[in-house]
């Protein structure tokens, strides 16, 4: 699932808590912040907007977060997202 959160380009305007953090109260999840600022992606055209957010999706998933959700294999799950994005990101 992805979940789009708009924030403002001056971090210090945007909440504390997100729907992320309200929904890991609850759940036992993993969820990764890709921080793209909103004026870049105003800026950008819908495919251009697409491959800059899954640009920044799979550096991100380059890094194994601290915390996983006891049984999850991450490192599969972040393959197989990777995989999955390579279509909209020149090789």
């Amino acid at each position: 699932m992805l979940t789009i959160v708009a924030v403002d380009d001056d971090a210090s305007e945007n909440f504390l808590m997100t729907p992320r953090d309200k929904l890991a109260r609850n759940n036992s999840s993993l969820s990764l912040a890709v921080p793209v600022a909103p004026s870049v992606i105003a800026a950008a055209g819908f495919s251009d907007a697409v491959m800059l957010v899954s640009q920044h999706i799979r550096k991100r998933l380059l890094v194994l977060p601290k915390r996983v959700p006891k049984g999850f294999d991450c490192e599969r799950c972040f393959a197989a997202i990777s995989a999955a994005l390579a279509a909209y990101v020149p090789a």
